[in-house]
């Protein structure tokens, strides 16, 4: 049996968050930050219980979204779609707002880290905080 190149992608994103799902994630985030992961087509791939907190989202209707269901077209344009294909080991900040229930949003901090290995995106992992944090 063959897998496609986005299932070896796919299962690469789940390796590298089942190998650091014990650890919290500790080196990109500290306890006290909500976040997911997104794989390379804006899919949940992961999300924190903080992150459920924060926006008022089961992590199991979380799993079911994609990144456009969190943020308006007009925040991902900004940045020409900030979590695709972006320079390995980079993180980019930046505030924009987010959906936390249909018609209401929250203003946010957003750092975003592109996920590589040999070379190739996997994904992003996305933290989001207070905007007024530093």
């Amino acid at each position: 049996m063959t897998t496609t190149h986005e299932e070896q992608s796919e299962n690469l994103l789940q390796l590298y968050i089942d190998s650091n799902i014990d650890k919290q994630f500790f080196i990109l985030s500290n306890k006290k930050n909500a976040f997911f992961i997104i794989d390379r087509q804006g899919k949940i791939a992961y999300v924190n219980h903080l992150c459920e907190e924060k926006l008022g989202y089961s992590s199991t209707d979380m799993l079911t979204m994609g990144i456009r269901n969190l943020f308006a077209e007009t925040e991902l344009d900004k940045s020409q779609t900030f979590f695709k294909d972006k320079v390995p080991e980079t993180l980019s900040t930046f505030n924009t707002q987010i959906y936390v229930s249909p018609g209401k949003c929250l203003l946010i901090k957003l750092t975003f880290f592109p996920i590589y290995y040999s070379g190739e995106y996997l994904g992003t992992f996305i933290i989001l905080r207070d905007p007024q944090s530093k």
